[in-house]
């Protein structure tokens, strides 16, 4: 078979060309037998010059750990990075914006034109009027035969109970407490409530709002007095507010029932109420009961701190109503001291003229209507724990009863 004579004259070429290139042996057999022509040398890559960068004239100073500074390290002269350069220009923050923030408002502390007038008005009012908070109220509620610690300690459970709940329901429960089977024969003390299941205190209170969480405070709140203060309540606001399920309202309004001191008003929701309608809080109002208190406590004098809670609750529940305002039979809307009242005729009677006495006599039969279902509350036996069986098999015979219908339809 005849060859061309570059096919002989290959493997010469290859093994001339193996001193002067970088393949490997193996890379030379493949050549010899396949006839390839060798690879090409690598040449090595070529050295890249840098242009030299002019030193920084302001030296790096480095801190060190007494503090001083150094400029004499071979750092000082080692220019900065450009990376480094790069990461430390951060975007500026634009400036704060001058506007006026509502919170930043200090409160008044000048009193609002004829606020005394409007506050003997409002006493006037009470004294014709009689609400539930005369006779319902926490610091009516203790059982005035016991001890003054006792008392004491009862104050702070109506207290406790009372948040969210009318008076009503509340001293409908502080009665079933006092009275319960389950705490004689020593009744609503520290000790009996410290040996009672929390399961029977949330079933003895359940009429109260959020009573599972009011439950387990009370229990809370023994444990710590029992620990702490030596059975007794505590003394100061600062220690008072330490304890679970007690805010700055039921704080002072303790304070003042049990301790006979008043260091703050107790702001519920009726005073942050009206005290907003009145104009009491500035021309922007609060937003709740504690920045009410604080501005109130800015310029009212301190002898009115005691009465101003009975005051106004006492006006929300009969007069300033959350919902409906009877501004027609308040005398403060009549002189003209009330900036909120509503524009209106009074209560009308069946000829269509404004009737007053008609007025009176709603208020009397509404303050009627909540004694007698408070006595109704008290009249009533205390229900079982235990659910009635056909209470449980009432749902299990409704479901039942639709599978049936629906097994008889085609």
């Amino acid at each position: 078979m005849k060859t061309s004579r570059i096919s002989r004259d290959t493997p010469k070429y290859a093994r001339a060309l193996s001193s002067t290139t970088a393949t490997t042996p193996a890379a030379t057999r493949n050549n010899e037998r396949g006839g390839r022509k060798p690879a090409k040398a690598v040449s090595p890559p070529m050295p890249v010059k840098l242009k030299p960068q002019p030193p920084d004239p302001s030296p790096i100073k480095r801190e060190s750990n007494s503090g001083d500074t150094d400029t004499d390290s071979p750092l000082s002269s080692v220019p900065p990075s450009p990376k480094l350069t790069i990461l430390s220009k951060k975007r500026k923050r634009a400036a704060p914006t001058t506007a006026v923030n509502a919170a930043a408002i200090p409160p008044p502390t000048e009193p609002p034109p004829q606020w005394r007038e409007l506050y003997d008005c409002a006493k006037e009012i009470r004294a014709e009027t009689e609400a539930p908070v005369d006779t319902m109220g926490c610091n009516r509620l203790a059982e005035r035969w016991r001890s003054p610690k006792d008392q004491r300690f009862q104050t702070l459970i109506a207290l406790m109970l009372s948040p969210q709940t009318r008076d009503t329901a509340t001293a409908a429960v502080m009665h079933t407490l006092q009275t319960t089977p389950l705490l004689q024969p020593a009744g609503l003390t520290l000790s009996s409530l410290l040996t009672l299941a929390p399961e029977n205190l949330i079933s003895l209170i359940r009429p109260v709002g959020f009573h599972t969480t009011k439950a387990h405070n009370i229990l809370a709140v023994c444990q710590i007095l029992t620990t702490q203060y030596d059975s007794d309540i505590p003394s100061t606001i600062s220690d008072l507010m330490s304890l679970p399920g007690v805010g700055p309202k039921i704080a002072h309004l303790c304070l003042t029932a049990a301790w006979g001191r008043t260091e703050g008003i107790g702001v519920d929701v009726h005073v942050h109420r009206i005290s907003n309608l009145w104009g009491w809080t500035g021309k922007r109002g609060t937003k709740g009961p504690e920045d009410t208190r604080k501005v109130l406590q800015g310029w009212l004098p301190k002898e009115l701190w005691a009465e101003i809670n009975g005051v106004l609750v006492g006006l929300g529940q009969t007069i300033c109503l959350p919902r409906g305002r009877r501004c027609g039979v308040c005398k403060a809307a009549e002189r003209g001291l009330c900036p909120s009242a509503l524009a209106g005729p009074r209560t009308k009677s069946k000829a269509g003229k404004s009737d007053p006495d008609q007025a009176d006599e709603e208020l009397t039969a509404t303050i009627k209507d909540e004694k007698t279902k408070f006595e109704k509350d008290l009249s009533e036996d205390e229900k079982p724990a235990v659910p009635d069986i056909e209470d449980l098999l009432r749902p299990v015979k409704m479901v039942k009863a639709a599978r049936k219908l629906r097994s008889r339809v085609p």
